[in-house]
């Protein structure tokens, strides 16, 4: 049978993965001889044997694949080319134009905890064993491409052991570039937090460790990403005089668990929950809580789930014993603040939190907050996308011109948008202070230098005061790149449309707290039509005013006497918010003194939670609504409350006045709570079928902070899909204000003038 030649090109997560390695011992097991290379973003192969055995070569590689490999387009092409190959060889990378390729932080991998668990291996109880198929990548990165000189792994010198692994193309470890082990690699230490060396030798630190921990007391913990503050989950003491050095309140904390069969005890944990869990990722997945138990009321106090990961890293695991099982491993960060991620400045800001610091000497270049996923139905709704999916990017279904997306204020990430693909940035957080936004500046500067990218146009969120529209025009200005203002819940609406590569007009459902409006008012709970060219306001809900400004989303009864003051007696007002002053509340409002006006459907949930008495300041971000759903949760519905709905001036107004009267009058907080849910998810879909009638569209988007919210999700989502529509909603982002960079950038390139 002839032989024949055939070039296979693999584009996507291919590089530090152990992918070449991967191609060579499929190549040999198929009897094909040729060459595998690195081209930038992409793997080039050419393979000669039998047709039928480079076929079965190419099904090979798709379906055997490394676990953290992420394959966005293969093809395979027959070339008119006789076999000139001997055997199949890994040859040199060669640089291309084409879009580098950086892989996303993985799991320690089941092979190398084998080896960390063997007393008789060289790298037994090692913190940071990794080999090709784990370890960590983004967040060591310097430069492209990803190899160790580019890397804080250069400061490593290879002993002879390692540098033969590395060199072995049999190997696991071929080409691993933080390849290490204790002769060699990084080291931990242990220190008190005027940064005095307690122990060096690496188990006695986690020995010691481990003790003070259960002795209650508060550990800094250096990971992958950053550090994280840890106390033993268990102890009620540890974990409130963790809040109150925090100042948490009742802001809940994740708690890592040694184990699946641990979380369990405390949290519901399904097939769908329990992959999750196990994902190469390593998010933090919220559980529904079990019953009651210290680590639940403790962690997630009010709350009807819980924040549960496993451990990600050999220094994890170091943390347990099988007495220390579950551990509270909350961000070393203040507020919204970066994650802390570099020895000396975390000592410096962490020395009033943390009893001692547990350090390592591999440095963090670029510091990833962890992932944070909300199962739902066999689904799951992503809270914060970060470590273990950055920067994985979204693939598009156009090639566009390089532009950047800077994002919201809050909650910020930026995009960078490059031929098909959309690359997020890691959670930047709350862009108040000037270490986040030194941040997001060293973000924006790192990603254009990775990927090589020279954008075309720069665009960024409508609201004149944010620091990220600063930014924008001083960097258009200084670049001589066009500037694209694009309006926030707009920008919401289209992320989700970039992310299914729908171009057509949709209805947009867009449901948060605070964005600036066309009309200069705080619009949050908007319904549009539109596509990428263009969109309408095609309802709202009704205008509240609202007393005191920002101090509205803080404390919910502001927004609730303002609902209250429609319908009820100041005096019955007066009565039952007397704690809070609201006499000169009610005057604020009669006389527009310090008021404002917003739609935002964040404030209509904080005002029933109030009124409900469930929340009446929020001491972190969106506490009200979330303890709402809490109560909510479960619940069936028993009616869904009066509302309005009128048009004024060929825009719909949602009146939900009348429901805050059945509201108030409700004596059970639970179904009262199911119920405004089920009253709001009502006036949407009517809101929605009405806007279709008018114009015979039938795809839906749903975006926006408040479908983080599982009960309006599912119902809003199942609902209209009852009702025939195409309904669209985030799959690969976050539908809070993390994704807006996307619908940002992809509005700006689809309108670029060129």
């Amino acid at each position: 049978m002839p032989l024949k030649t055939a070039l296979i090109k693999v584009k996507g997560t291919v590089q530090g993965v152990g992918f070449r390695p991967f191609v060579y011992r499929a190549a040999v097991k198929h009897s094909i001889t040729g060459t595998v290379r690195n081209l930038s973003g992409s793997v080039i192969i050419e393979a000669s044997g039998r047709a039928v055995d480079i076929k079965e070569f190419y099904a090979s590689i798709i379906k055997n694949k490394p676990v953290p490999a992420i394959i966005n387009e293969i093809s395979i092409k027959f070339v008119a080319q006789t076999n000139k190959f001997r055997n199949f060889k890994i040859i040199k990378s060669k640089k291309s134009a084409e879009l580098k390729s950086i892989p996303p932080d993985i799991r320690v991998c089941p092979q190398c905890l084998d080896e960390f668990n063997d007393i008789n291996n060289r790298r037994f109880h090692y913190p940071f064993i990794n080999c090709t198929n784990c370890g960590p990548r983004f967040t060591i990165i310097k430069d492209t491409p990803y190899d160790r000189e580019n890397t804080s792994m250069k400061d490593f010198v290879m002993c002879e052991d390692c540098g033969r692994e590395y060199l072995n193309m049999t190997d696991r470890r071929y080409h691993a570039e933080p390849n290490a082990c204790p002769k060699c690699g990084p080291k931990t230490w242990l220190a008190d937090p005027q940064g005095n060396k307690i122990s060096t030798d690496s188990e006695a630190v986690f020995i010691k460790a481990r003790q003070l921990l259960k002795n209650g007391g508060i550990l800094a913990v250096k990971g992958l990403g950053g550090f994280h503050i840890a106390v033993d989950a268990s102890n009620e003491k540890a974990v409130l005089e963790l809040k109150r050095r925090k100042k948490r309140s009742d802001k809940p904390f994740a708690v890592m668990a040694d184990s699946i069969g641990t979380i369990r005890g405390f949290a519901e944990v399904g097939h769908f929950e329990a992959a999750m869990l196990a994902d190469p990722a390593a998010p933090v997945v919220l559980l529904k809580k079990k019953g009651t138990s210290v680590i639940t009321d403790n962690a997630a106090k009010g709350l009807e789930h819980i924040g549960v990961f496993l451990p990600y890293t050999p220094l994890h695991y170091l943390l347990f014993d099988g007495f220390l099982t579950v551990l509270v491993m909350t961000s070393a960060n203040i507020a919204e603040e970066p994650i802390q991620y570099d020895n000396k400045q975390a000592l410096k800001s962490l020395s009033g939190i943390a009893d001692y610091f547990l350090f390592h000497d591999r440095n963090i270049v670029i510091p990833a907050d962890d992932s944070v996923l909300k199962p739902y139905a066999s689904s799951a709704v992503f809270i914060r996308r970060s470590r273990g999916y950055v920067p994985a990017p979204l693939i598009l279904k156009k090639k566009y011109l390089p532009v950047i997306g800077t994002g919201p204020l809050l909650k910020n990430t930026v995009c960078f948008l490059a031929s098909n693909y959309g690359i997020m940035s890691q959670h930047i957080g709350d862009l108040e202070n000037k270490r986040a936004y030194d941040y997001f500046k060293s973000t924006v500067n790192n990603f254009l230098k990775f990927y090589g990218i020279k954008p075309k146009v720069i665009a960024c969120d409508k609201h004149p005061d944010y620091l990220t529209t600063r930014f924008a025009i001083e960097y258009s200005r200084k670049a001589g790149i066009p500037l694209v203002q694009v309006q926030h819940h707009y920008a919401h609406m289209l992320s989700v449309m970039a992310e299914h590569g729908h171009y057509s007009r949709a209805i947009g459902v867009i449901l948060d707290g605070t964005g600036y409006g066309d009309d200069g008012n705080t619009w949050g709970g908007e319904i549009f039509t539109g596509d990428f060219s263009s969109y309408e306001r095609k309802a709202h809900f009704k205008y509240l005013k609202l007393a005191g400004g920002d101090l509205a989303a803080k404390q919910c009864y502001r927004p609730a006497i303002s609902v209250l003051s429609s319908f009820l007696a100041e005096k019955e007002i007066i009565k039952t918010y007397s704690d809070y002053a609201p006499g000169i509340i009610l005057q604020s409002l009669k006389k527009n003194i310090n008021t404002s006006l917003s739609s935002g459907a964040g404030r209509l949930f904080d005002a029933a939670a109030s009124i409900l008495n469930i929340c009446h300041e929020s001491t972190y971000d969106a506490e009200a609504p979330m303890k709402l759903e809490a109560a909510a949760h479960g619940i069936k519905p028993t009616a869904v409350y009066e509302y309005d709905i009128v048009k004024n001036n060929g825009v719909f107004e949602l009146d939900l006045a009348p429901a805050f009267k059945d509201l108030w009058r409700q004596k059970t907080a639970r179904t009262a709570a199911a119920n405004f849910h089920a009253t709001i998810c009502a006036a949407l879909i009517d809101a929605v079928s009405r806007i279709s009638a008018e114009t015979g569209i039938k795809d839906v988007v749903l975006s926006g902070g408040v479908f983080q919210n599982t009960i309006m999700l599912e119902s809003v989502f199942n609902q209209l899909k009852k009702l025939n529509y195409n309904v669209l909603i985030h799959v690969n982002l976050s539908p809070n204000d993390s994704s807006i960079a996307l619908g940002q950038a992809v509005y700006a390139a689809e309108n670029l003038k060129t």
